[in-house]
């Protein structure tokens, strides 16, 4: 009799435990999860993990806050000492405008080589696509960039170079290039030597494939042979017979480099408006892919990666 309460108690143990592990799972699932749409309503494109770094070189671990205000969003960083709202010399904090079919993305990257990144914001405004680079400058976050072209990325971004900025209106390609250094707390405009946007071509050849109002049959040959079929087959399951896509806007930043430290790898961030043609009553849409083309033994630029996100 007492082993067999003995065993009971056990089994009784065994079950408590198991249903404390459940809730414990539960609980943390939840948590996530609220997180995650928080998250989700701030920053719906998150590009080089801006949150949890030193924005302004003290030191501290500092962090980026996304509030709606109106029409448009408030970009804040918030430091160990203060909270800056970002700011522009042309629309005060209204940076970026409120649109269900484009959100606000926010980047960093170290441009100035100084140890301090930078903030780069993209977004909306007034209807027309718009970047923003701020900088920590004299106790003070200040805008040193904007451009209003709907292609915009950086160049040497992360190598021994001095970051180049190229942005590019896609229906022009290479010929409304338009390119930057960014040295120090300066930017010197290059665009007459004529820099050209590396995989622009294949980029603008797949912003075509997402636009086409059919499915296609066949994938062009702008993919390595590499690519994995499922991300592939994204292309397939866009349901075209109910929804048009169109280009809005792009990020680009090289990640890898040649031994003559020219980019063989870049990662582009593709954001198209998705409308329902067959039901005028719902809302736009926003769907992002994120397209990483590498450069093949023949010096040609190909799409090895695609990701869908909406």
């Amino acid at each position: 009799m007492v082993k067999l309460i003995i065993l009971e108690k056990h089994k009784l143990f065994k079950w408590i435990f198991i249903i404390l592990l459940l809730l414990l799972l539960v609980a943390i699932s939840f948590s996530v999860f609220l997180k995650n749409d928080s998250l989700e309503s701030f920053i719906s494109s998150t590009i080089h993990n801006p949150n949890d770094k030193d924005y302004d070189g003290d030191g501290t671990v500092d962090s980026i806050l996304i509030d709606k205000k109106n029409s448009h969003y408030i970009v804040k960083v918030k430091t160990s000492k203060h909270d800056y709202v970002l700011k522009s010399e042309s629309y005060g904090d209204a940076l970026i405008d409120l649109y269900d079919s484009v959100s606000i993305k926010v980047t960093s990257l170290d441009l100035s080589r100084d140890g301090i990144p930078e903030l780069i914001l993209t977004g909306y405004k007034n209807q027309k696509p718009i970047t923003y680079i701020f900088q920590w400058n004299n106790d003070e976050f200040k805008e040193v960039f904007s451009s209003s072209k709907n292609i915009f990325g950086i160049i040497d971004s992360q190598n021994s170079r001095t970051p180049k900025i190229l942005y590019s209106l896609s229906e022009k390609g290479d010929e409304s290039t338009e390119s930057f250094i960014f040295s120090g707390k300066t930017i010197k405009d290059t665009s007459f030597s004529k820099l050209q946007i590396p995989a622009l071509g294949v980029i603008q050849k797949f912003i075509d494939l997402i636009q086409l109002t059919y499915e296609i049959e066949d994938a062009p040959g702008i993919f390595t042979e590499y690519i994995d079929s499922e991300e592939l087959g994204i292309l397939w399951n866009l349901s075209k017979e109910n929804y048009r896509y169109s280009f809005q806007i792009g990020y680009f930043y090289d990640i890898n480099w040649d031994k003559n430290a020219l980019p063989s790898s870049v990662i582009w961030n593709l954001s198209f408006e998705k409308v329902n043609s067959t039901d005028s009553s719902k809302p736009k849409e926003e769907i992002i892919f994120t397209v990483k083309t590498d450069i093949n033994q023949f010096g040609e630029y190909r799409i090895s990666s695609i990701k869908k996100q909406n």
